[in-house]
């Protein structure tokens, strides 16, 4: 018995001494008995990622919340999010299914499609408002400003000459611009030809609605598809029409659009509906108002959580004639010149802040020639020295130490990297509830060669292109 509690004293010891070893000299060793897995990954959903999304619990959790069940199984089969079923929203489940082992800050940019509704043609979405009514006895009678048994126009021209009485009897108080389709039954060679034409109210009077791209539906086009009534329902439309206007327009040429108006009926309601088909030199297809994207978007881990967050980190080495890096450093000159040298009067370059070349200045010192921050002194003193107006050409004056002269630059840096950000991200917007931060690496040149970047600074999206600086995050890179 004494052997055993010798041996596990021996144990207890070797642990604390052990555990007293560690946590000396490997600092964060009893923050988790694991390795951290923090990375930053790029990611392109699949086909079958879609699917996970729709089928997702913790998606049709949210989904039943928003009342959006429908449109998230719609997802599984249109294979893109869209404005209703969001990235920003429904993508952290499929992330966090797909790396589990990813720690604390880790982050994924994620690729994906998105389906982008776009606008409807005008004349399309104006037809699509459009109203419907079906001459009655009464409407003919006012036409022959007697009471018969006469339920048709005797002819096309006097239908036309009587339909804006009729209908402003019929709707005194139509607004302008309205309009509606109206059948009527007129004889032609003999015979009741049923009619539908389109009338607009121009605030005075109704006019025939005359369109060459527009054509409207007619009863005996229903009846040649076999359809009994003078309307579609259901998918009738897409089913027919395709069909229909190849036989209708038999020498159309490619690309030729045509609007179509027609009648449709649905849960005992009857209302106008319009579409727009293009012939593609051998079929008519309906145009389609949604267009399909690529988008990425970043997601960092954050509180156990993946969250949707669009802060950027931008590398600025100092690599020549690299194009991208270098349009960020010209993009800085650029807003020198346009906010700080033009508005204290300068009208050429190389009188104020901005050399003569055009590529870099003294004022925070970007240089789009090097790809650097030039935070020379003496060079800083020389260019502004040729300046005439006095306000640049005393920014650093021979009183002026070294230090304050790049401290001078420094605090000019930090307000035209923020003119740069408003220049080169626009798009950039703040999202409720996080912090959108952009992270920017550069290299600050004193003199000694620099061949990468030396300094970090960060800004905060504060609006729609607008940047706050970060205090206190402009600091050398460890």
């Amino acid at each position: 018995m004494n052997k055993i509690m010798n041996i596990l004293m021996v144990a207890i010891v070797f642990a604390a001494v052990s555990c007293d070893y560690n946590s000396k000299n490997f600092p964060g060793y009893n923050d988790s008995n694991t390795p951290k897995d923090i990375k930053t990954l790029e990611y392109t959903m699949t086909d079958d990622d879609y699917k996970t999304v729709a089928n997702n619990s913790t998606n049709k959790g949210l989904a039943k919340a928003d009342g959006k069940e429908a449109e998230l199984k719609q997802i599984e089969t249109q294979k893109a999010f869209n404005a209703i079923i969001t990235a920003e929203k429904y993508a952290p489940a499929l992330i966090a299914f797909k790396f589990p082992t990813l720690d604390e800050g880790s982050a994924v940019r994620l690729t994906y499609n998105y389906k982008n509704v776009a606008s409807t043609p005008l004349y399309i979405d104006t037809l699509s408002h459009a109203g419907w009514y079906n001459l009655n006895k009464n409407d003919y009678d006012t036409a022959y400003s007697t009471s018969s048994d006469t339920t048709y126009f005797k002819s096309v021209a006097q239908a036309n000459s009587n339909m804006s009485k009729i209908l402003k009897g019929k709707f005194p108080t139509a607004p302008k611009d309205s309009m509606l389709l109206v059948t009527y039954d007129v004889k032609i060679s003999g015979s009741n030809v049923s009619t539908a034409t389109l009338w607009k109210n121009n605030g005075t009077a109704w006019t025939h609605y005359n369109n060459s791209s527009v054509y409207v539906m007619q009863k005996a086009d229903y009846t040649t598809m076999n359809i009994k009534y003078d309307n579609f329902s259901g998918t009738q439309a897409d089913t027919y029409l395709p069909a229909f206007l190849k036989n209708k327009y038999p020498y159309a040429t490619k690309n030729k659009k045509v609007g179509i108006a027609y009648k449709f009926f649905n849960s005992g309601k009857t209302t106008v509906k319009a579409d727009e088909y293009v012939y593609d030199g051998t079929n008519w297809a309906k145009t389609s108002n949604i267009s399909t994207e690529k988008r990425t978007d970043q997601f960092v881990k954050h509180n156990g959580k993946w969250m949707y967050n669009p802060s950027v980190t931008i590398n600025l080495p100092p690599i020549r004639n690299d194009a991208v890096i270098m349009a960020y450093y010209q993009a800085a000159v650029d807003w020198v010149w346009e906010n700080i040298d033009q508005p204290a009067g300068c009208t050429a370059k190389g009188q104020g802040y901005v050399t003569s070349f055009g590529n870099n200045d003294y004022y925070g010192g970007m240089s789009a020639f090097y790809n650097n921050i030039d935070m020379r002194p003496d060079k800083a003193r020389e260019q502004v020295a040729k300046s005439t107006i006095d306000a640049i050409k005393n920014a650093y004056p021979a009183s002026m130490t070294d230090e304050q002269v790049e401290a001078k630059m420094t605090e000019n840096l930090i307000v035209e990297l923020n003119g740069m950000l408003q220049k080169k991200h626009p798009e950039a917007a703040p999202v409720e509830g996080i912090d959108v931060i952009y992270t920017i690496n550069i290299p600050i040149f004193k003199g000694t060669p620099v061949e990468q970047n030396t300094h970090t600074i960060q800004y905060k999206v504060v609006g729609q292109g607008k940047f706050e600086y970060v205090d206190g995050s402009l600091k050398p890179i460890k």
